[in-house]
């Protein structure tokens, strides 16, 4: 078993309370990992590693009871003053590995901002019920996925500029991560949470900082909101009072109801082509003097426009988290050259050294061979294939797989084929950047259907999928709930080990019910080519699968098509005229 199937079958036993099985589990972890059990051991809890105690009980509350190596080695290496990396094959927590210390390093700052927030509060005079859940619960400031943004009512003064900013490549990972922070800090995720206060992961069991913000920029909206926000601050009216003229060279009218939400977070969270944009808008767009820490997720997608944006940004002197799960040259994030690196196996000081890119153990590694022409047709099979076998063995939850196109137009035609053939028994959906609409919709279609045993017409009724078609760069970084299957259709190996380690990372990960298998489709060529590129993995074994059968296969040697089909249809029917007579 890989650390990441035993961390989420441990995490699953005590939450049913089986702790002899917890205890084996745990046994099996500190064998992978080298543990022998003596007195200077503090491996298995958030409180060994010096989490904060409303942090811990936060996170044991969403299910996370233990970390995971990464996430152990993370929380020692990160204080807040010397620049960390963090790596760790896909799928191994790596989000909350920086994302935990990332809100250690803030707790005394989130603590202060809720007393001020309650002093604020207290001269308002009648605090009512309305009032006090508007200023003390969490928000999320986005429009990634409702373009009017909601937002509750404010109350006092705005919290104040960001005290930390994660940088990251993709809209759609920004608002996974931005909605990742804001459920750790008492806030509830639409998709799966719960607002009942007897559920343990809802506002009302939250025992941290109150009233968090975190801002995300990861829409066309978002972008807009800030820049007029930035050029609001900086309005000179001339001649006509009815209309402003900035700074920027063009005409804005001012509106005393427009948010400004990068003056109101705790934590920025932001698409990094998204935050370079709003800056060439408005260079002036936030205060960053209250930034105690930077990360950047994928930084090995993002690294040089992350560079430049913190240099603008007057953050050079700035301690940072980098993260990725390929991540070897760090020199232009870091700001001396030098870092402490956090891995599985713990830390150690930073290297540029080339090592084995690792994915998920217990990932199954396949290749079809199959003509162009013919892939739809055949993965159209293998995922009934797939459905298939499920209902035969009546195990594990429902399969859900990822399938990456060569580019958004193969992706666009393949999904559209898929949505016909698969017609009650998968909902498809496309995750295209510039081609479809909002990306943060088609991915997050995946967690409305995040149930493991929901029917077709369940999933559909809920806007969910259970298929997402989408290309390597679009899905960098997102966490897809229970994925069972990766299917790669056409041009294999481009983008090299990296974007490889990425695509199987889909599945496998903490957390996931399904280990999972990642199938790349191509040619014979492709074939060789893979298993060549596959000597960078660490235990990576390519083996070539065999096609999903067809109703073809059934039909005896010596038939023609038309008396197979005429048989069959015969068959279907109710059998041949003669029987029954």
């Amino acid at each position: 078993a890989d650390v990441n199937s035993l961390m989420t079958q441990l995490n699953a036993a005590v939450q049913q309370e089986d702790f002899r099985k917890a205890a084996e589990l745990k046994k099996q972890l500190d064998a992978l990992r080298g543990d022998d059990g003596g007195s200077n051991n503090k491996r298995g809890d958030w409180a060994s590693r010096g989490a904060p105690g409303w942090l811990q009980a936060r996170l044991q509350d969403l299910g996370m009871r233990f970390p995971t190596p990464v996430q152990e080695a993370a929380l020692d290496a990160v204080d807040g003053s010397t620049d960390v990396v963090v790596s760790a094959p896909t799928g191994s927590g790596k989000t909350l590995a920086f994302l935990a210390p990332l809100l250690a390093v803030l707790d005394s700052k989130l603590a202060a901002r809720e007393r001020t927030q309650l002093d604020a509060g207290s001269n308002l005079g009648l605090l009512t019920p309305q009032a006090a859940m508007a200023t003390f619960s969490p928000a999320l400031w986005t429009s990634a996925q409702n373009l009017e943004g909601f937002r509750p009512p404010r109350f006092g003064d705005p919290r104040g500029a960001p005290l930390a900013l994660v940088l990251c490549p993709s809209r759609a990972l920004a608002l996974q991560l931005g909605t990742a922070c804001f459920t750790i800090v008492g806030g509830t995720n639409r998709n799966q949470g719960s607002y009942f206060p007897g559920d343990s992961s809802s506002l009302f069991a939250y025992k941290g900082p109150k009233g968090c913000r975190v801002a995300a920029l990861a829409s066309d909206a978002d972008l807009d909101r800030a820049v007029a926000a930035a050029k609001e601050r900086r309005i000179v009216v001339e001649k006509n009072p009815d209309l402003g003229y900035d700074d920027y060279g063009g005409t804005f009218t001012p509106s005393s109801t427009l948010p400004d939400d990068l003056s109101d977070c705790d934590v920025l969270v932001a698409d990094a082509v998204t935050l370079r944009d709003a800056m060439k808008e408005a260079p002036d767009l936030m205060d960053t003097s209250q930034i105690a820490l930077v990360c950047v997720d994928e930084a090995d997608a993002c690294g040089d426009m992350s560079a430049e944006i913190l240099g603008t940004l007057g953050l050079g002197n700035v301690p940072r988290i980098l993260v990725g799960a390929t991540l070897t040259d760090a020199s232009e994030l870091l700001r001396n050259g030098t870092a402490t690196k956090a891995t599985e196996s713990g830390t150690e000081p930073f290297s540029m050294a080339q090592e084995k890119i690792r994915t998920p153990a217990s990932v199954r590694h396949e290749f079809l061979d199959v003509p162009d022409w013919k892939r739809p047709l055949i993965l159209a099979r293998c995922l009934r294939r797939d459905l298939r076998d499920w209902e035969e063995s009546g195990q594990g939850p429902r399969p859900r797989a990822v399938v990456f196109a060569a580019n958004e137009t193969s992706a666009d035609a393949l999904a559209r084929q898929l949505r016909t053939s698969l017609w009650g028994a998968h909902a498809v959906a496309a995750l295209l950047p510039t081609e479809g609409g909002s990306p943060t919709v088609a991915a997050g279609s995946m967690a409305r259907a995040s149930a493991t045993d929901d029917s077709f017409a369940e999933v559909a009724a809920r806007d969910g999928a259970t298929v997402l078609v989408t290309v390597p760069s679009a899905a960098r970084g997102l966490d897809f709930p229970n994925v069972s299957h990766v299917y790669r259709v056409g041009d294999v190996t481009e983008g090299g080990a990296a974007t490889y380690a990425h695509v199987a990372g889909r599945a496998g990960r903490v957390g996931q019910a399904s280990r999972g298998t990642c199938t790349s489709v191509g040619d014979d060529a492709d074939f060789d080519a893979l298993k060549d590129m596959l000597d960078a993995f660490d235990g990576v074994d390519l083996v070539r699968a065999e096609l999903p059968p067809s109703i073809a296969d059934e039909r005896p040697i010596g038939d023609t098509n038309s008396e197979f089909l005429e048989r069959v249809f015969q068959k279907d029917v109710g059998g041949d005229d003669d029987e029954g007579s």
